[in-house]
């Protein structure tokens, strides 16, 4: 939270110093210009006052004044835009995040009903074991991750080969196209996790394969990591984190790449503004 505050006072001081700068400079110019000149001698106090206000009140609008969607550049090939709205109604590629598992059963602490895995399943509930069969016929092309196959006793049938994080598998049901990709593991208690040092390797891993799976299609994809992943960090700084790891991938995805925000939750807590700002900080670096 502290670190949030800060940041935004340092947003809103840097607002101000431009808003602040370019009418100082616009007032110079003006007074080289003889009846401005005289406005401004006989004003300058008023119009000083009146500069200060205004760029307090962009300042204000620009952090308060929160929009609905940010679009950047992440290179010359590859847009990406970050926007509020429902996962499943788009036209594309859907991105589902998945555990290491590729599981399918709903329920008893395997799949959670309300994360993005869950309401991809309950989705297709009637079509879960032809699911099922399609995801293993797509991970056998895949290379499994070697000292992880274990017995899983929590309920039947689950899988017991479990796949690197990152990778991805590409499945078309009812003319839908979905890229599900690993992301996180499970333990010996079947708990989810993923350490914090991963995240933006496996998000990197991910923008490699929307670029090579894609087709030209437009990939929309969640806040990845905001669920019940365990992924420490804020709903900024992860959305921060797949901005950049999406533009250090240097991909050509000419689709675009569709970032979806879901919930009231995340409007509250996510302010585009900021991190259109920081995203021109270290772009610029």
């Amino acid at each position: 939270m502290m670190k949030n505050v800060c940041l935004y006072w340092r947003l809103l001081l840097t607002r101000i110093s431009a808003a602040l700068a370019v009418s100082l400079t616009v007032k110079n110019i003006l007074f080289f210009i003889p009846c401005a000149k005289c406005l401004i001698e006989r004003y300058g106090v008023w119009i000083f006052v009146l500069i200060l206000v205004g760029s307090l009140v962009y300042a204000f609008r620009i952090l308060w004044c929160k929009p609905n969607k940010l679009s950047l550049d992440l290179n010359k090939a590859t847009k990406l835009t970050v926007s509020f709205g429902d996962l499943f109604d788009k036209d594309g590629i859907t991105v589902i995040p998945v555990n290491e598992y590729f599981d399918t059963h709903l329920g008893d602490c395997i799949v959670a009903p309300n994360t993005i895995h869950g309401l991809f399943l309950k989705k297709y509930e009637g079509q879960i074991s032809r699911i099922a069969s399609m995801i293993r016929k797509e991970l056998e092309k895949k290379e499994p991750l070697s000292g992880r196959c274990r017995e899983r006793n929590i309920v039947k049938d689950l899988p017991e080969t479990s796949y690197p994080l990152g990778t991805c598998i590409r499945l078309i049901i009812d003319n839908k196209k979905y890229l599900l990709v690993a992301v996180t593991r499970f333990n010996e208690n079947e708990h989810v996790d993923i350490n914090l040092p991963e995240y933006p390797i496996v998000i990197q891993k991910l923008f490699y394969e929307m670029e090579q799976l894609s087709d030209a299609n437009p990939v929309y994809l969640p806040l990845i990591g905001g669920g019940q992943a365990g992924v420490k960090l804020t709903k900024m700084q992860l959305l921060n984190t797949i901005i950049r790891a999406g533009q250090n991938s240097e991909v050509s995805i000419y689709g675009g790449v569709h970032v979806i925000l879901y919930g009231d939750e995340l409007k509250k807590e996510i302010n585009l503004n900021i991190i259109e700002h920081l995203y021109k900080c270290w772009k610029g670096l």
